[in-house]
């Protein structure tokens, strides 16, 4: 993956600002520790993606701060949470964005919903919830995670089959209709 750098403008910036936090947006201060991170990169998987900013601080509630890495290397950890979440540079984008008049640069993932799900490095499940990341830590909740992204859904199927086997038999079927076998109902099916 290639790394880019990009140059925005100010009002860009400031779009970026008044977009705040949310449901599909996150901005985290360049401090935050990468395994802190994948929390939320955890949430953005599951959720139906999501743009992470990482170098802007939040001053207040929904007030920022552009406070830039001074290097790309100063990223090498954030980068590698993501590569780590996402193998082979799947299911993500990032490059780096400098503004004229700014120090440093922050750095813009763009975090897409995967088929699965992904555990944050201290091995539990997020959802994103508004602009907040909830814990998947019981079975119950990984359950209801694991039913909405569709991995459980066969082992559901399959398990209540096998407690209610249905029995059909046609004969008992045809009696509760007061039909004879092969009587029609009165219409034609014109496909045939």
């Amino acid at each position: 993956m290639s790394l880019d750098v990009s140059v925005i403008s100010q009002e860009q910036v400031l779009k970026i600002f008044a977009k705040g936090e949310g449901h599909f947006s996150d901005m985290k201060s360049q401090q935050i520790q990468p395994g802190t991170l994948t929390k939320t990169l955890s949430a953005f998987a599951k959720a139906d993606g999501g743009e992470l900013y990482i170098g802007i601080d939040e001053l207040n509630s929904g007030t920022y701060q552009w406070n830039g890495f001074t290097s790309i290397e100063e990223a090498n950890g954030h980068l590698q949470a993501l590569e780590e979440m996402f193998p082979l540079s799947t299911n993500f984008k990032y490059s780096f964005l400098r503004c004229d008049g700014l120090s440093g640069a922050f750095l813009y993932c763009e975090i897409d919903k995967t088929a699965d799900i992904r555990y944050a490095s201290n091995k539990i499940a997020y959802l994103r919830r508004g602009a907040q990341n909830l814990p998947q830590d019981t079975a119950e909740k990984l359950d209801r995670l694991k039913y909405s992204k569709g991995a459980s859904r066969i082992r559901l199927l399959t398990a209540s089959r096998q407690q209610y086997p249905i029995h059909w038999q046609p004969s008992s079927l045809l009696s509760k209709l007061s039909l004879r076998p092969n009587q029609t109902l009165g219409f034609e099916n014109k496909n045939s």
